[in-house]
């Protein structure tokens, strides 16, 4: 993969900045009053997106199978040769005898930058599961073209040796990161708008998601596509919040390279979208949840987490409550100045809803997963430029809300991780974030949001002991929801 820092940087401002266009492009404030079907229990107002699946015409057997193929060799090779004659690495001086030697070479861990192995892949991986979405592959399909996809770049792509962690997160971080993507720009696509408004919708559209944009040009549907029937109440509603404010107070013991005590940046300008409803929801990703976070004091992008619901079983249905089983996918990437941690984990959950008298409302989300491969910050692991530990692990995370209508919310929220380390610093990395927060509507969407945060870190290493870091933070923000 190309090491640009400075066009990641970009990419991940870019990548919130397009998210907050795209639900601003198909949203106006929520109004004071009325009751709206918040079935996560996270948000006490909507933001209708109209999540439609759109490929407006079936396309031609042939290029269903073979123009996403295609799309994926050239996505390959226009990195590839970025790699060879602009950034001009010796690892992408491919040739025949380097393709001969990975075919035959044992699969190893490989050293790139933490920012490269868990965004700028999944990011990648989210362009081949891309070119099979937009062509009518569902979910499963078009994860089976990421992978394969990813195969392609380890063995054909690159003098080193294939990697494990590469083609994992690739992979899942791709499925997770196209779905995704996929899904928001068809919120912003019209198929019945026309000039200004029609081009707007599709740059905005393609800047999301740039292969869907790329093969709507290509089959004519930027410009002509077929009309899509509105229905008076969409089929799906999302929420949409959009937050920003300042950091109350901090405290940490962790300390820097330098021994010196560690001032914590947290990402103050964040964006939560809430995708769906899960207990209606009938295929993968008809229910999600996308938080961004922007730093704008060291990385860009701070934090940039996924959960998705694959498939469920309703367990039960009355006039006030729901409930479900369900098999969720979760996608990580957190840089909140303690730690650095990104994970792809698929695992299995519960659900619940009950709903009493005057608009009060309860849910719970409990959910255990099993991490196919993580990375972590260490300070007692340096190879190349590769400053974290690699593993597979355990995930889980707990969500408990209680709240009235629109008009207050308090929300419990405990995600925890473990990692063991099969390259790097030996040992087990226990990580968590716990988060308490009440949420008061204002007055037409805005509202203000009183967080406190724990995020903590035990890192028990064979050869160096055990190493606890604790920080914490108050946050108070301003919060606008759109519908």
């Amino acid at each position: 993969m190309p090491q640009f820092p400075g066009l990641f940087k970009a990419l991940s401002a870019g990548l919130l900045l397009l998210a907050l266009l795209a639900a601003a492009a198909a949203a106006q404030p929520a109004p004071d009053s009325g009751r709206a079907a918040d079935t996560t229990g996270i948000l006490p107002l909507l933001a209708e997106l109209d999540p439609v699946d759109t490929v407006p015409v079936p396309p031609a057997p042939f290029s269903k199978w073979i123009v996403p193929e295609v799309e994926i060799l050239l996505s390959n090779g226009l990195i590839a040769s970025y790699n060879i004659f602009i950034a001009q690495h010796d690892w992408a001086r491919i040739s025949g005898s380097s393709v001969r030697r990975n075919l035959i070479s044992s699969w190893i861990w490989d050293y790139d930058q933490f920012y490269i192995n868990q965004f700028l892949h999944p990011y990648q991986g989210g362009l081949y599961y891309s070119a099979a979405r937009s062509y009518g592959h569902g979910y499963y399909m078009s994860t089976a073209f990421t992978a394969m996809g990813s195969l392609q770049w380890e063995y054909l792509m690159e003098t080193e040796a294939p990697s494990y962690n590469d083609f994992i997160t690739t992979t899942l971080g791709g499925a997770m990161v196209g779905e995704i993507s996929y899904r928001l720009a068809n919120s912003v696509l019209d198929n019945n708008a026309s000039g200004l408004e029609r081009f707007s919708r599709e740059l905005l559209a393609s800047a999301i998601n740039p292969v869907l944009g790329f093969n709507r040009v290509l089959n004519g549907n930027a410009w002509s596509g077929p009309r899509r029937l509105r229905s008076p109440k969409p089929e799906k509603e999302s929420i949409v919040r959009l937050s920003t404010g300042t950091t109350l107070a901090y405290g940490s013991d962790a300390e820097t390279e330098d021994h010196n005590p560690l001032r914590v940046p947290k990402a103050n300008t964040e964006m939560l979208v809430i995708y769906g409803d899960p207990y209606a929801a009938t295929k993968p990703f008809d229910y999600f949840l996308l938080n961004m976070g922007l730093n704008v004091i060291r990385d860009p992008v701070a934090t940039f987490s996924a959960r998705a619901q694959l498939y469920k079983w309703n367990l039960f249905r009355s006039g006030r409550g729901r409930g479900l089983l369900m098999v969720g996918q979760n996608f990580d990437y957190l840089n909140n100045g303690v730690y650095k941690l990104g994970t792809s984990s698929i695992g299995v959950g519960y659900s619940h809803r009950f709903e009493g008298a005057s608009g009060y409302y309860h849910t719970f989300h409990a959910q255990a997963a099993g991490i196919a491969v993580g990375g972590v910050s260490t300070e007692f692991f340096r190879e190349h430029s590769r400053d974290y530990n690699l593993g597979p692990g355990l995930f889980g995370t707990t969500r408990i809300t209680v709240g009235k209508g629109f008009s207050w919310r308090a929300a419990l929220v405990s995600d925890r991780y473990w990692l063991r380390t099969r390259s790097g610093a030996k040992g087990d990395e226990i990580i968590g974030v716990t988060m308490l927060e009440a949420y008061k509507h204002v007055h037409k969407g805005f509202g203000v949001l009183v967080s406190h945060s724990n995020y903590d870190r035990s890192a028990r290493y064979r050869d160096y002991g055990t190493k606890q870091e604790l920080s914490q933070e108050t946050k108070a923000l301003v919060t606008l929801t759109l519908r």
